[in-house]
This record gives C-alpha cells, structure tokens and sequence, in this order.
C-alpha cells in the first residue's frame, strides 16, 4: 500500500500505532502518557500558583496591619510631640531622678579633669626621682676623675653642693605632691559615690552640698599641685642645667659636644622661662584667656592695674552665677530652686531638660519677686533655646497660660515691679512668633492690662472667645471717660491684624472687624499707635466703604483728640486714593483743627509735602467752604505757592479768589518771587489781642486748671491761632512782658507735648537771656510734669545749648540746680532720658559750672541716676557722673574736717590758759592746713568743686573763738 499523507493533525487527539523496524525502519512513539504528565504538570503548576497568591495575600495583610500599625505609632508620636508634657510638682521625683543623673554625670567629668592633673604630677614623680638617681651616678663619675678639670675643685664642690639641692628640693616636692594626688583622687572618688537618700530630690540636694564642699577645696588643691609641680620641674631644670655645664667643663681640656649639650639645655631652659612668662602675662593682662593659672589669678588680684578688665556694667545686679550658689541662709525653697536652675543651664542633653520643664512652674519661682528673677530668666532661656524639642518650649508657654491663676501681686501704683515687667515683656515677644501663640497668649496679655487702672472695661473678655476679644480691644479707644494705659495690648492687636494681612488671611481679619469696623477706625486714630504700623489696617478698613466712611467720620475729622492731626490726615490720604471722581465732602467736614496741627510742626517738613495733595483734593471737593477758620489754611496755602506743580496753581486759586475771607488775618501772601499779592490784612483787632494772650498764658502762674476742662481747650485754640499768625510776614507785636507770660505758659501747660510746642517756642522773639529766664520762671510757680515722654523745660533746654551763642551767655552765671532738681523730682522716662542727660553732663564739664551747683543733693541724686542700668545712659555720661560722684564725696570729707579744727583749737586754747601760755590756736589756720593736707593726698581733679557755700557763712571764720 502507498504512504500518502495523512489528516492526524487536525484530530484532537491522536493514537499512532508504535512502528516497527521491518516497516520502513522508523520507531513508533505513542504520546499518550506525556499528554498526562504535561496535564500533572499544569495542574501542579496551578496549585503552586495558587499558594503563592495566598501567601502574598497573607503576607499583604500582615505587611497592611504592620503598615497600620507603625503610622498610627508615627502620627501618635507626631502629636504627643507636640503636645506639651503633664506640668508636674517642684519636688516630683520623675523630675529630680532626671537632674540627679545630670549632676551626677557632671561631677564624674569635672572628677575626671582633675585626676588627668593627678596623673600628670605622679609621672614626673617617677621620673624626677630616676633622672636624680642618673644624675647622680653620672655626677659622681666625673669626682671620681683623677684628671685635672677646667674648674678647681672647691668650686666643683660648691656646685656640686647645689645640684644636689635642687635635686633634693625637686624629689622633696614631688613626693610632697604624690601624697596630695592620692588625697585629691580619693576626695574626688567620694564625690560621685551615691549617697543614701529617702528621694531623689533629696539625693540631688545633698550631692551639690558635697559637690560644693569638694568642689572648693579640690579646686585648691589643683591650685596647690600646679604650683608645686611647676616649681618642681624649674628646680628639677636647674639642677640638670648646673649638672650640664659642670659636666662640660669637669675635663681637663674643652669638650665640644658636652659644651654644645649645655648650651642646648641652657637654650631650652630660657624658652620654658620665657614662655611661662608670657603666658602668665597675657592671663594677667586679659580676662578670660586660655592660658589662665592659679599664678594669673593671683596676680591679677594683687596687681588689678595691670588688667585690662573693663567694670562691670551690673555692679547693682548679681550675677547668674552668684546666684546660684546655696547661702546659709537661703530656706529649703530657695536651695531647690537654686540646685533645680544649676542643673538645667549646665545641662547638655536634651532629655535632661524633658525631665525637669514639668516642673518649672512659674509661681513657685515668681513669689520670690525680684530676688531670683534673674536667675528664672536664665532659666527661661534655657529652655526656648533652639537646641530643646519643641515639647519643651509647649510645656513652657502652658505653664505661662496657667500661672497666676487666681493670684494679684503685679502692679501697684506708684510702685515698681520688674516681675510684671518681666512676664509681660516676655508675653509679648512670644505673642509676635506665631498666629497661634497670639491666640493662646492674648487673653493672658488682658489679664496683665486689667492690673493696671481704669482698665476695668476688659474684665468680662477673659471668658470671651478670641476674635470677639480681638474685636473688643481693637475698639476700646472709642469709649467716652478716662481710659487707663492699654497701649501695649492695642498694639499687639493691630500687630497681628497687620500680620494676618500680610499672610493673605483676610478672613480672619474680616471676622475680627466685624459689626464694629466703623468703631474700631476712630479707636485707632484715637490711640497713640504710629501712623505706618496702622496704615495697612486703615486701608483694609476703608476698601469699599469710602462715601460711608467719609460721613461717618466727618465729626472726629473735625473734633479731632489732641495730638492726632496728623493721623487724620494720614486716615484722609488713604480714603481719598479710591474715592470716586464726584465725591463731595459732607456739609459738617471742617479741616481747621487738623489744619492748624499740621502748622505746628516745621514749616516744609515731610508732613506738609506728604498731604499736600489730600488736602488740595479735599478742598477741590468742597472741604475749603466749609473751614470754620480759614486762619488755619492760610500758613499751608501760603508755603504751597512757593513750590511748582498742580497742587501750587490751585494754592494760588484759593488765595486769590477767597482773599476776602483772610481778611483780619494779618498776613502778606508771596505768590511767586516777583509777585506780591496783599490780601485785605489789618494788625491783630484790640479786642482779639485783649482774648488771646490772656488765654495763652493762663498756664503761667499755676496748674489747677484740669486737664480735661474747658480751660484746656481755650488755650489750645489760642495757642493755634497765635502759631498761625506768627507764621505770617506781619507777626503781632508783643511786649517783653506778653513773651515772657506765653512762653511761660506754654512750657508749663499739661496737654501739650514737647513735638507740638517746640517750633512754636522758636517762632516767638526772643534772646537767650529770655530763654533762660522762662525756664527759671517756669520752675519757680511749682513742679511741671511729664507730658508724653518729656519735660519741656528740659526739652527747651536741650534746643537752647543747640542755638548759637547760648554757650557764651552760659558761661556767665548760671546755676542749673533748678533743672537738676526739677528732672530728678520725677522717675525718669526712657524715651528722653538720655537726651536729658546727655545735654546736662555736657553742661556741667564745660567751664565752672559745677562749682556754681547750689542743690548738692539733687545733683547727687542726678549722678545716681546716670548710674541706674534701668535707664538707657551713655557710657560717656556714666563715667563723667562716676567722677562728679566721687567729687561730691571729696566735698562731704572736707566739708566735715573743716569743722574738726574747732574742737582741735578750743582743746589747745584750753591747755595753753592752764599751763600759762598766752598764745592761741587760731582754727581757722588748722582748718586751712588740713585742708590743703586733704587735697595734697589726692591727685587734684580736672574740675575743682567748690567747698564753700556761698548762702552761708561759715562759722570759724565769723567766730574764732567758738
């Protein structure tokens, strides 16, 4: 039969019958049993598939739930580390057990440091004792040389005598300091022996007392072992220095090595000397330095010319470390604060301060008042400082949210409390780091403000929530009665608004002005806060609202509080720069007060050129017809035609088609240079003249006038006009007698600051003499107080040593005792302190004046108060009342030794009368000797004060004989 192909491939399955060789010679392979071994093998395969995908889903979920678990532990942390800790007792023995570690560590360090000393002396012990021995074999080598030597042998002798000296002196001090290093290594072992204690807290306690008691009598015993070991090695040095030349010249002949050998140890001898010198030296000579030995200390303290240390600036305040030494007689508190605030500064490791911030409770430290105030605030520091976890810092401020809870001992009135001071300073810097401090801290700001009086308006915000006291105090200028000091706490609010708005968080703004944004507008124009710390504020204020505002403003625009002219017109430029094109102003819009503001400050400042154009654009816009006293725009219009511009050309519109509503006003207008333009001028009316000086200078003889009376507000009103019209061409001519009364008054007067009057007591005719004479008549009808920041009659002082020939005049005759005596009856304000005193030191170095001095206890009382580091002196000013101090003191002596001469002459006159003498001690011979024997003992000052009292006559002159 024929082969043809066949059709196997196309069945599913196929049976071929095994071949066999005699048909054609080819094998016959049946496929059946691989088909069920690849069959096994599929099924295997999917089984195996099937535990792996059951393996990784196991795996998955475990990996999911430790995935779980480790982001939970994660995030938990997160947030526990931020939390702050559980505030916990001063005594809790978590706490102390934490510092007892501490101390602990620290003491085996400084043990440590001084046993690597201990171990330095044994060394050289050994040492020098077998150099001696070698010395000795090689010294005794060369005695025993029968050969002639260089040198005769008695002198061979002698030297021989004294190299065994030193070398006796050298192994006698370095046995002498073997002893103390076994001594100093088993004090310092006892040191960190744990010591048997019911607590911790009682552990630490009774560890720094010994550590204190080790502490200072190791450290002199590292003083002692310095000493005595570096006086070995010198004496060691010099007996091997006198061994080397006797060596070299113990031969008959010169020896050239030996010879070289000496001079070699001779040289390295000359360089430890010199050395040792220097660096001792440059300890002496500079504090702090890092070659400093117990020999520098003490020569510093025998020898303090030679220090170039400069005085200590805090000699009134105790110095931290000072501080944290235990006294006799501090209690038990005072000893657990103490050892607590040691631990803590000299602490390293962060857990350390973790175990002791739940612990720093503010009032356990706070009820000492200002005694351990500094050392809480080094403390303090300690723990903000940016190597401590933030936990630490959290546990700091819940402990200043918490403290005082219940507790009034802050401010008194009249009374000084660096305690207060100090939590509010602090308050307030935390407050400025974060939005969120700010929230948490600013109710505690309130509590601080409510101890001051008349704050009382705040007490029911402590229960109130964030924003609605935000809001409240944002407001609290715009009340009616007298307000208490709150501008602290108003700042720190528009601080934070302004903060928020710069951080692009405007809803919060919006929420926190709220229902009184039209309030919260005047209130700050009635604050005393600067005008660029607001204006951000203002402008948010007023985006939109510019019509409403306009008329809702439009009454504190023209009633204006004294002294914020300025800021209405800061308040008018903002509102003015989105105002639509047809704006009008409101029919009761009167800019005359603000007007007449602006004229007190310089003529052309920065402030007349800054709202120059605000005040053409109100005027443009209807404000000019509705001036009540166009007095007030005539300085202002008058000084704008001077300049180029816009805002000129409309200045000189005003002024030529309103001249007749100048008229009375005494002034000639300059238009241009080439043009005059005369208004309808006339001198000031006898009848005006006959109202404002009597109302000028009702402050010249007392002060009963009340602030907030109606006398307060005449005076002020003439005192505008009165600037208005000397700035005029044509100013009123007044007599000497009307000046003296005007400046008189207005130095005297109690609502108008130093910056309103100043250019006005410049502008009114006078001489220096004049000047001079205001300030003594102002000082002489009773005390003028702090107006603002400053006393003008020192103020007017200040600008008068700044004219030009007032030094001359001074140096006539003039005694300040008046201006010394005013400026000390009143604590000094740190705002114009230092000008004050700057400008009366100045004065009291240049010529006599000191010795023209009357009031020798105010100045003495001056002096002091340059020395105060509360007030910002300069340090020039400090040592120059250092020096007039000590001058006053030289005065006290003598002034008390004139007097002993009178018992000295009448106990001679007495002796002379019995023993038959007829000649007598004159005293006032005795008192001129010694006095010139006093100042002869003494290096003569630059300045000589005046002994004698020029209103009193002294009475061993006028009566000898008594």
């Amino acid at each position: 039969m024929a082969d043809h192909p066949s059709n196997d491939a196309t069945l599913p399955r196929v049976a071929l019958a095994e071949r066999s060789p005699s048909q054609g010679g080819v094998i016959q392979v049946s496929l059946g049993s691989l088909e069920d071994k690849f069959d096994k093998l599929l099924l295997l395969m999917e089984n195996q598939i099937k535990l792996t995908e059951m393996t990784f889903k196991e795996h998955g979920e475990k990996l999911e739930t430790l995935r779980k678990d480790a982001l939970k532990s994660y995030f938990a942390h997160r947030v526990l580390d931020d939390q702050p800790f559980e505030p916990r007792k001063l005594e809790d023995q978590q706490t102390w057990g934490g510092l007892n570690k501490e101390a602990v560590a620290r003491t085996k360090e400084a043990v440590g440091e001084w046993k690597d000393l201990m171990g330095v002396s044994l060394i050289f012990a050994f040492q020098s004792s077998a150099s001696s021995n070698a010395n000795g074999e090689a010294g005794g080598t060369g005695q025993d040389s029968t050969a002639t030597a260089l040198i005769d042998p008695h002198r061979q002798a002698v030297i021989q005598q004294w190299i065994a000296f030193f070398q006796i002196s050298s192994f006698a001090l370095s046995i002498f300091n073997s002893a103390l290093c076994v001594l100093g290594t088993q004090w310092g072992a006892r040191l960190i022996v744990r010591i048997r204690a019911k607590d911790f807290h009682e552990m630490t306690i009774q560890h720094k007392r010994r550590e204190a008691v080790g502490k200072r009598w190791l450290l002199r015993l590292m003083g002692v072992l310095f000493s005595t070991l570096l006086l070995s090695i010198l004496l060691f040095m010099t007996a091997f220095l006198l061994q080397a030349w006797a060596v070299a010249y113990s031969q008959p002949t010169p020896q050239p090595v030996l010879i070289a050998a000496a001079v070699i140890v001779a040289g390295l001898v000359l360089a430890i000397m010199i050395i040792i010198v220097a660096t001792t030296f440059h300890a002496v000579k500079r504090e702090n330095s890092p070659f400093e030995t117990p020999l520098s200390s003490l020569l510093r303290r025998l020898l303090p010319d030679l220090s170039e240390e400069e005085d200590d600036e805090d000699e009134d305040e105790e110095d931290v470390g000072d501080l944290l030494e235990v006294k006799k007689d501090d209690d038990e508190d005072v000893e657990t604060l103490k050892v607590y605030a040691g631990v803590v500064l000299n602490a390293t490791e962060p857990e350390t301060l973790e175990y002791a911030v739940p612990s720093y409770r503010w009032n356990d430290w706070l009820l000492f008042k200002d005694e351990l105030l500094p050392l809480f605030d080094a403390v303090y520091e300690r723990f903000m400082a940016s190597d401590t976890s933030i936990r630490v810092k959290e546990t700091v401020i819940q402990h200043l949210i918490e403290f005082r809870k219940g507790t009034v001992f802050f401010h008194h009135e009249g009374q000084e409390n660096k305690v207060a001071d100090w939590c509010w300073s602090t308050c307030q810097d935390l407050c400025t780091q974060s939005h969120d401090l700010h929230s948490r801290l600013f109710p505690l700001q309130i509590l601080f403000t409510l101890e001051l009086p008349n704050n009382e308006d705040f007490r029911d915000l402590l229960q109130t929530p964030y924003v609605e006291c935000m809001n409240r105090v944002l407001a609290s200028y715009d009340l009616d009665g007298n307000l208490g000091e709150r501008e602290d706490i108003f700042s720190s609010a528009v601080h934070e608004c302004s903060s928020l708005l710069s951080d692009k968080k405007e809803d919060l703004v919006s929420q926190i002005l709220a229902a009184r944004s039209f309030s919260i507008l005047k209130s700050l124009i009635k604050s005393s806060t600067e005008i660029h710390d607001m204006k951000e504020l203002v402008s948010f204020i007023v985006q939109g609202h510019e019509i409403t505002l306009l008329n809702e403003m439009s009454e504190l625009v023209s009633n204006p509080p004294e002294g914020r002219a300025i800021k209405i017109l800061a308040f008018l430029d903002v509102l003015t720069r989105s105002s639509p094109p047809d704006l009008t102003v409101p029919d009761h819009f009167d800019l005359s007060r603000s007007l007449f503001g602006l004229t007190r400050s310089d003529l052309g400042s920065s402030d007349w050129i800054n709202y120059s154009k605000v005040l053409i654009y109100l005027f443009d816009h209807g404000a000019f017809d509705r001036l009540t006293d166009p007095c007030a725009a005539l300085p202002f219009l008058k000084w704008l035609c001077t300049r180029s511009g816009e805002e000129a050309e409309r200045a000189t519109f005003y002024l030529n088609n309103y001249a007749t509503r100048f008229t009375g006003t005494s002034f000639t207008i300059f238009i241009r240079p080439t043009l005059i333009l005369p208004l309808e001028a006339t001198e000031l009316l006898p009848g005006d003249r006959r109202s404002l000086i009597p109302d000028l200078s009702m402050f010249a003889h007392d002060m009963e006038a009340d602030a907030g009376s109606n006398a307060t507000t005449i005076f002020v009103k003439a005192f505008d006009r009165c600037n208005a019209l000397l700035l005029s061409d044509h100013p009123p001519n007044l007599s000497r007698e009307e000046r003296l009364l005007i400046l008189r008054s207005v130095l005297r007067n109690p609502i108008l600051d130093w910056n309103d009057i100043r250019h006005f007591m410049h502008r009114v005719p006078r001489d220096h003499e004049m000047g001079w004479e205001v300030i003594t008549q102002a000082l002489n009808h009773g005390n003028i107080h702090y107006v603002g920041w400053f006393l003008a009659p020192m103020s007017f002082f200040c600008s008068l040593l700044e004219e030009r020939g007032f030094w001359r005049f001074f140096y006539s005759d003039v005694d300040i005792s008046p201006l010394l005596a005013h400026l000390t009856s009143h604590k000094p304000h740190i705002g114009s302190w230092t000008r004050y005193s700057n400008a009366l030191i100045s004065c009291i170095d240049r010529g006599n004046v000191f010795q023209r001095i009357t009031d020798r206890a105010s100045a003495r009382k001056f002096f002091e108060l340059c020395l105060n580091k509360d007030y910002e002196t300069f340090e020039e000013t400090r040592e120059s009342a250092k020096y007039y101090l000590k001058q006053l003191d030289r005065q006290d002596i003598l002034a008390r030794t004139s007097r002993r001469p009178h018992l000295l002459a009448r106990a001679c006159n007495n002796l002379t009368k019995r023993l038959g003498i007829a000649s007598k001690v004159k005293s006032t011979e005795l008192a001129t000797a010694e006095a010139h024997m006093s100042l002869e003992m003494e290096e003569p000052p630059s300045v000589l004060p005046d002994i004698s009292d020029p209103d009193r006559e002294d009475t061993a002159t006028s009566n000898p004989q008594s």
